[in-house]
């Protein structure tokens, strides 16, 4: 069994991922975008970050194993961990919540600073997309976090109000998907996106193309 620690790499990737969200919003405000522009781009951004957390979900669940190469430690474990013990991930510290998804966005960010921005600073199309990024990665940083919230007994009332209002993940709703055999509901920003995913077959369709494959 895996066990979860606090890695140099791990405090890294969370601090550097903080600084590199100060630079970024520091960007976006440079750009000075309209206010709804910059809402409808935050709402975009939490939506896809919805999908996002539904589709890294999937494979977690669905390939591979705790012993896959390089990635079945960090990334496939800690989703089947919590199908056994739903509560696993309500003990651990901020930094191993949140380490991995700090890590995964790092590489996009850096982009999002070294290239789209000097696009975004003449182009409305492109300062558009960086807008929506910079609420993506930071709705993908809130994701396992909410997460947890989402399996703790007794989450801080602010977080139980934000729940009630379907603003993040729901635990009832959540607990669809830790009904045996976990094969839906894989989304775990918001939620949001699950029934819909269920209507039009994406998930399960994608499980049967790859098992013929």
């Amino acid at each position: 069994m895996a066990k979860h620690h606090n890695s140099f790499i791990g405090i890294l990737s969370v601090f550097a991922f903080a600084f590199m969200i100060v630079v970024l919003a520091r960007e976006l405000t440079a750009l000075a975008l309209p206010w709804t522009i910059a809402i409808f781009a935050g709402l975009l951004g939490y939506v896809l970050a919805d999908f996002v957390s539904g589709f890294v979900h999937f494979l977690g669940d669905t390939f591979g194993s705790e012993r896959t190469f390089l990635i079945g430690k960090t990334f496939i474990y800690p989703f089947r961990e919590h199908h056994t013990d739903q509560l696993a991930i309500t003990r651990h510290n901020f930094f191993v919540t949140n380490k991995n998804n700090c890590l995964v966005s790092l590489p996009a960010m850096l982009l999002m600073h070294m290239y789209l921005f000097t696009y975004a600073q003449t182009s409305f199309a492109f300062a558009f997309i960086f807008a929506t990024l910079f609420f993506l990665v930071l709705s993908i940083f809130a994701t396992n976090q909410i997460h947890k919230w989402a399996h703790m007994k007794k989450p801080p009332r602010f977080v139980r109000l934000l729940q009630k209002m379907h603003l993040i993940l729901n635990p009832k709703h959540h607990a669809v998907h830790h009904a045996a055999p976990h094969t839906k509901y894989f989304c775990i920003t918001t939620g949001w996106l699950n029934p819909i995913i269920e209507k039009l077959y994406l998930f399960k369709g994608m499980r049967k193309v790859f098992k013929k494959m």
